[in-house]
């Protein structure tokens, strides 16, 4: 639902890395990498603030737009474009 946030591998986006998919509106997803661009740990899905963290060093990412909140890591998460069919309920993610 809307508000939502999932973790998941798609085949073929991210090196076949996981992605974190978030859904804003409806029709509207921001798609991150779920890769930290600090030393490449998985970070987890975001707490009640709304900030997605690495736990390996503590960097914290914004889950609309993949940016640096808090370091060590300097640079943003990957971020994905994204197409969604309402009509099929299809989310598409550009690689």
């Amino acid at each position: 639902g809307v508000g939502g946030a999932v973790k998941a591998t798609v085949s073929g986006v991210n090196d076949g890395r996981p992605v974190v998919i978030f859904r804003k509106e409806t029709a509207v997803f921001v798609v991150l990498s779920a890769i930290c661009t600090h030393q490449g740990c998985e970070v987890e899905l975001p707490g009640s603030g709304g900030g997605i963290d690495c736990i390996c060093h503590g960097s914290q990412f914004s889950s609309s737009d993949g940016t640096v909140l808090k370091g060590p890591a300097d640079t943003p998460l990957k971020k994905f474009t994204t197409t969604y069919n309402e009509s099929k309920k299809m989310l598409t993610i550009m690689i």
